[in-house]
């Protein structure tokens, strides 16, 4: 947030002190010039704060100069945003960050928090909801857009790729180019040398929606990578729009009929000798809790297996064709690595790497999915953790020994000083020079720069090369070489450290 981040937010609240103060003693005109005033100044520095966090984030050197960006759904199943290269503004215009608006996005979050006393489908809701959308447009965060970054937008083409296209023909009744539904749009390329960007398929954590990364995404497909964020729709979102237009709220493990768990992360007593049986646990022998996770992470490898296949092959032609489908990897954040990682093992062929940040591979007392440990990950892999689960943390045991079992070269680095909400992109939507919304905000833009700096690196060492178990019908080597150091106690804040 900087210095002068702080002084307006002293002077804002003195200000309102003040205001209050002289509320009983002067001319009531008076009081509204000075809450205008006060208003005006502490808006334009929050502006100015998560302005200038975007530019420091996005830096320079970017191959293409804009991303676009457009919502597609899998028939009967989940929505997902793709983020591409672009070389064009024209007939687009800027997108949020929230696709759906800030106010349902901050709803969603409101409903979570009080879903012991409020039916998100109710009258009352509904009141609530109008209201936050009416109020939350006063605050810059219902007025910030993707940078560089446009609805539907023309996909830029690969290095190495002819295009015939007639863009003489692309009009809609009105004269306009049609952006609502580019699938009508037809393009033949011809592939010579490169096949197209490689597609990074990427799943979102636990209370998290497919919204909290999307200036990460941009950065991505400006450096030529496509991205599909998907929208899960297992009941893990604060809020999920599903296909006939109604709401899918965040769903609570129940220990009975009757009675939610109040803590998304909560368990419940289970028996001591419950065995691994199986791809999973025997289920019979567990927690509600561990049985209601081990469902929903089915039903979530098979919403991000779903989407890798429709973008291949039915999504629009001109998103479809600019992807090379021998080069896609499987991501995600907290339980969308856990997702990310089960889909990758149990289709080892279909990726060529896994990107896993701060992964949830510890349940019940269990490192978890089974799958996942069992086989180990398949593919070269990105680790990147928080200092929040460091330590004896039996999050980091479990990151450590998939690190370690990998069959392949897996690198890992952990943020410094970091939380597990510093992957998300909260130093764009409000100032972080304090903690906000009772996250630990102390450098996290710095944070979010280094995970998105070590990302495209690991990525740079994946597209040059398709490993022998993707291409051809070779089994994977599943023979790695002992690690003779923890890698999850040698963290260098400036590097990246590769291990065997």
């Amino acid at each position: 947030m900087g210095l002068l981040g702080i002084i307006a937010l002293v002077i804002s609240i003195l200000g309102a002190i003040v205001g209050i103060v002289f509320l009983g003693f002067f001319d009531y005109r008076f009081m509204l010039v000075a809450l205008a005033g006060i208003y005006i100044l502490g808006m334009s520095f929050w502006y100015y704060d998560v302005s200038r966090s975007v530019a420091q984030f996005q830096g320079s050197g970017h191959p293409y100069p804009y991303a676009g960006t457009r919502m597609l759904r899998v028939p009967g199943s989940v929505r997902y945003r793709v983020y591409y290269p672009a070389d064009t503004t024209t007939c687009c215009g800027k997108v949020s960050p929230f696709y759906d608006g800030v106010g349902a996005f901050a709803f969603g979050y409101v409903t979570l928090g009080l879903h012991n006393c409020l039916n998100p489908d109710g009258c009352v809701s509904c009141i609530i909801e109008v209201i936050l959308r009416i109020l939350i447009n006063i605050v810059p965060l219902a007025w910030i857009s993707i940078p560089t970054t446009y609805k539907n937008a023309d996909p830029a083409i690969p290095k190495g790729v002819d295009v015939k296209d007639s863009k003489k023909n692309r009009k809609s009744i009105d004269g306009k180019r049609d952006t609502e539904v580019e699938s009508k749009i037809a393009i033949s390329i011809e592939t010579k040398g490169e096949k197209g960007f490689p597609l990074i398929v990427f799943s979102h954590g636990l209370a998290g929606t497919n919204e909290e990364h999307s200036i990460m995404f941009s950065e991505f497909a400006r450096h030529g990578y496509v991205v599909a964020a998907i929208a899960h729709e297992d009941g893990s979102a604060p809020r999920a729009r599903k296909e006939d237009g109604s709401n899918l709220w965040f769903v609570f493990p129940r220990q009975d009929e009757e009675e939610k768990c109040h803590d998304f992360a909560c368990e419940f007593p289970r028996d001591p000798d419950a065995q691994l049986e199986g791809q999973f646990w025997n289920a019979d022998r567990l927690s509600l809790f561990t049985k209601f996770r081990i469902a929903q992470v089915t039903q979530r490898q098979s919403e991000f297996h779903s989407v890798r296949n429709h973008i291949l092959k039915d999504a629009p032609e001109e998103i479809r064709r600019i992807i090379d489908p021998s080069f896609v990897i499987a991501g995600g954040f907290s339980y969308g690595a856990t997702t990310a990682a089960l889909d990758s093992v149990l289709h080892p062929k279909d990726y060529v790497g896994a990107i896993l940040w701060d992964g949830w591979f510890y349940i019940d007392g269990t490192e978890w999915p089974k799958a996942v440990h069992e086989k180990g990950i398949q593919h070269k892999s990105l680790f990147i953790g928080s200092t929040a689960f460091s330590g004896d943390h039996p999050y980091e045991t479990a990151m450590g020994r998939l690190v370690k079992t990998a069959k392949q070269k897996s690198t890992f680095f952990a943020l410094p000083n970091s939380s597990h909400e510093h992957f998300v992109d909260l130093p764009f939507w409000v100032p972080t020079g304090r903690p906000a919304f009772c996250l630990e905000a102390k450098g996290h833009l710095s944070n979010l720069i280094m995970a998105k700096e070590g990302t495209l690196k690991f990525l740079k060492t994946l597209t040059p090369n398709v490993p022998k178990s993707i291409s051809s019908k070779e089994e994977p080597d599943t023979q790695s070489k002992e690690v003779k150091r923890d890698p999850m106690k040698e963290v260098k804040k400036d590097s990246i450290s590769t291990q065997n």
